[in-house]
């Protein structure tokens, strides 16, 4: 299953790396900290970040306020795979691409509503525009929390 899910993670096309989260998250917890801390031993950072995207929209799916149970899995599915890497700066250079990877998904949805002759789309652009924002800054207190 490592094997086939480092193959799969491997391709650039986006819609795999959302059936990829969709996938894993099925798999459940065990078997994807596994699946993201061999893509952290094998240095491939920038795909960990962008599947840690996709499987937090995939357990926000799932999540609701009353029961955020999924949620709650994203982050300790994080916090475990990214717990292997032994020194704090490596830790820290992870969660800084995760939040480079989030801010880089939110920009291009952003760009893809960003249409002028569309109006309709003004607060919908704004409110992600805001959520960018406060997701940069909390980047950094999630940073602080996962590398202290």
């Amino acid at each position: 299953i490592l094997r086939f899910f480092t193959e799969l993670t491997n391709t650039p096309e986006p819609w795999c790396l959302e059936n990829s989260a969709k996938l894993m998250f099925l798999l459940g917890s065990d078997m994807t900290v596994k699946i993201l801390q061999n893509k952290l031993r094998a240095d491939r950072i920038q795909e960990f970040s962008h599947i840690a995207y996709h499987l937090a929209q995939v357990s926000s799916q799932y999540s609701t306020e009353s029961s955020p149970e999924s949620l709650n899995w994203f982050v300790k599915v994080m916090f475990d795979s990214i717990n292997i890497l032994p020194a704090p700066s490596r830790r820290s250079h992870v969660v800084t691409e995760i939040f480079r990877a989030w801010k880089e998904n939110f920009t291009a949805l952003i760009d893809e509503i960003d249409d002028p002759i569309d109006d309709d789309h003004d607060d919908i652009r704004e409110e992600m525009r805001s959520t960018t924002i406060n997701f940069n800054f909390s980047g950094s207190y999630f940073n602080d929390t996962c590398t202290g």
